[in-house]
């Protein structure tokens, strides 16, 4: 599953430490959910520069070693986030800190966040960091698709050069955009309930409709809640609805969610 650490959460390590630690052995006690990645953004965190990002992001990755101790069966990891309306100097910073503690829990980098202004938003700034993250071993995710013109999804594969991409749902409205992301091998990160949420779909119909669409077009997904709390939902509700909605059948379940573990960012286990 993949979690977006939810914005109540007070800005202190140690609030973000039991929340991201919570969020992983809940997630097991509960639902049994092994693979895990908690992403958020450490520059909201922390008090607007009064504390200093490493310890923010080090107390996420001390509630990752925790939860890896006290849970075996669980592969963790978290993924940092930079942000549109955030300059593209403080989004370096925070490709840097990821980059800095990769070696302790950090897994991967993400962009999502609201547009700055009207229109279509330059991915390119952000190529050089992100290139770097990844050349490095880190995991790209980014969060597009889910409002706007849906060729945004295209810069995005084209500049960034995503492993992953967070919702990308409206790409199922563009036969060309849609090739584009078969063809680069980039995974849709799903999150139904979110997206209904969300009102990017006015009803599971339309939703059903969309996402039959993509597997019809060879698209590759995993399943994910986009945080249980946030969206009040649970992982295996997730797939209920997609089941009961006719877009999945038991057998693709299992390989979405066999396809969540293989594409995970999160270390394997020893």
């Amino acid at each position: 599953d993949i979690y977006g650490l939810c914005e109540r959460i007070q800005s202190s390590p140690d609030a973000v430490e039991r929340a991201v630690h919570a969020l992983i052995s809940g997630g097991y006690r509960k639902q049994r959910i092994t693979t895990v990645e908690v992403r958020f953004n450490p520059a909201k965190r922390n008090r607007s520069a009064e504390i200093d990002l490493d310890h923010v992001v080090l107390a996420a990755c001390r509630a990752v070693d925790r939860a890896s101790i006290e849970y075996p069966a669980v592969r963790a990891g978290v993924v940092l986030m930079c942000d549109r309306t955030f300059s593209v100097e403080l989004n370096e910073v925070i490709v840097a800190k990821a980059l800095r503690w990769r070696d302790r829990g950090v897994v991967g980098i993400d962009l999502g966040g609201p547009r700055p202004h009207p229109g279509r938003y330059d991915y390119t700034v952000h190529a050089p960091a992100f290139a770097e993250a990844r050349a490095a071993g880190l995991g790209v995710t980014i969060h597009c698709g889910e409002d706007g013109d849906p060729t945004e999804i295209a810069d995005v594969v084209e500049s960034l050069r995503p492993h992953r991409i967070g919702h990308g749902v409206l790409a199922h409205v563009d036969d060309a955009v849609l090739a584009a992301v078969v063809d680069a091998g980039v995974v849709f990160e799903w999150c139904p309930t979110s997206n209904l949420r969300t009102g990017v779909f006015d009803s599971i119909a339309d939703l059903a409709e969309a996402y039959r669409s993509m597997i019809a077009s060879g698209a590759r997904f995993t399943v994910s809640t986009d945080g249980p709390e946030m969206m009040r939902t649970q992982l295996r509700d997730e797939y209920s609805l997609l089941v009961a909605a006719g877009v999945l059948d038991e057998q693709s379940a299992r390989a979405a969610n066999q396809l969540a573990h293989d594409v995970s960012f999160a270390p394997t286990l020893r």
